[in-house]
């Protein structure tokens, strides 16, 4: 499968809206009590903004600094390594290699536009 930069862009703001939603309904809902659980949802809750970013932002970066994407993708590989989430790591592999192959692509076209 042939992923484009607009499903991709849908896939990080879908991820990163749902992250963002779960994680900050749980910190809503459990406000009163402070475990090291809560330490945890922060940082994904952070990170789901990280995404929405990412996503809004992907055909602008894919353009202007393909790298910073896929910096992302290959540090949420490692984040999904931590946690051994083989699905995580399985579809942020996935991910990355679209990117890096649309960063491929995308450097041509920046090089025909600076010739003329």
């Amino acid at each position: 499968m042939r992923e484009t930069p607009r499903s991709l862009r849908a896939y990080f703001i879908l991820v990163g809206g749902l992250t963002v939603l779960g994680c900050g309904l749980f910190l809503v809902a459990s406000a009163g009590q402070l475990q090291a659980l809560h330490l945890i949802y922060a940082l994904q809750f952070l990170w789901g903004f990280a995404y929405l970013y990412v996503g809004v932002k992907l055909t602008t970066l894919l353009r202007e600094n393909p790298q910073l994407p896929m910096k992302f993708a290959a540090v949420a590989i490692g984040l999904s390594c931590l946690g051994f989430n083989i699905i995580g790591i399985l579809i942020n592999v996935y991910i990355y290699y679209q990117l890096k192959r649309m960063a491929k692509e995308a450097a041509p076209e920046m090089e025909s536009q600076v010739l003329e």
